[in-house]
């Protein structure tokens, strides 16, 4: 009994630091969007414009800089948005 009640409690320890690494990637993919979209508007560069270049739809990108996609999925894409922030400077 005593191996089954500590198995119980490694996997809800596990499960809680599997939602508390949840919750921190969401923190940093929300911030992570609000420092995207920050950038382009300081560069008046238009969201439309941002998905043109990046060969995605104003809404994808939208959702990137809003949270609700995560932008750390396709770094090369990532990249790419930073170069365009770049070379807006």
């Amino acid at each position: 009994m005593s191996d089954l009640n500590d198995t119980i409690r490694a996997a809800e320890k596990a499960a809680l630091n599997l939602q508390n690494a949840m919750v921190q990637a969401d923190m940093m993919r929300e911030e992570l969007g609000r420092a995207l979209r920050q950038q382009r508007e300081e560069r008046h560069i238009s969201l439309r414009e941002v998905a043109r270049q990046l060969n995605v739809s104003a809404v994808y990108v939208s959702d990137m800089e809003r949270g609700n996609r995560n932008p750390m999925t396709n770094p090369s894409r990532l990249m790419q948005w930073v170069q365009i922030l770049r070379d807006a400077a």
